[in-house]
Order: structure tokens, then sequence, then C-alpha cells
């Protein structure tokens, strides 16, 4: 009876622990950033106000060359992303997609 008890009690805390770590850690009070306000909007994109700079940033390749971040992006809007593909779990399924 006591490790059933036990058991029950042990099965309650690790349920009580999981629930507690679901829940929201922000305040619902936390300001809201609106991205369009017109119903429909159709927009695929908004313009920065200023945009951000692109650092001066040298690269080499996956064949060793060097890639100028500057160089090779001027004129063009760019996307960095970098991914850290050496982790057991969750970065693999990340670069996968």
């Amino acid at each position: 009876m006591r490790k059933k008890t036990f058991a029950a009690a042990a099965l309650l805390a690790a349920a009580t622990l999981t629930l507690s770590a679901c829940g929201s850690g922000g305040d619902s009070a936390d300001p809201v950033t609106v991205v369009s306000e017109e119903a429909g909007s159709d927009k695929a994109a908004i313009v920065l106000d200023k945009p951000f700079e692109k650092p001066d940033l040298v690269l080499n390749d996956t064949n060793g060359k060097k890639y100028d971040l500057r160089k090779e992006t001027q004129g063009k809007p760019t996307l960095i992303y970098f991914g850290y593909t050496n982790c057991p779990d969750v970065c693999p399924l990340t670069m996968n997609n």
C-alpha cells in the first residue's frame, strides 16, 4: 500500500511540474506589435523606415573561398540564418526544414 501511495504522489508531482512548465511566463499586459491594421491586407512585407545595416562580414563558403557579405549582396534584400548542425536532437530537424 505504501509503494502505491508513493508512486501516486511521484506521478502527481511529475504531472504538476510538467504542466507548470507549459504555462506562459509572460505578462498578458505586454504590448503587442501590430503588423497591419487594414482588413484583408495583402501585403507580403513591411518596408522599414530605416533598414538594418548589413554587417561588414567576410565568411568562408563550403569550398573555402572568401564570401564578402556586403559586396555579394549589395542592392539586394538579405536574410541571414545561422543554424547549428552539431546538436543531437532539435538542430538536425531545424536544418532539415
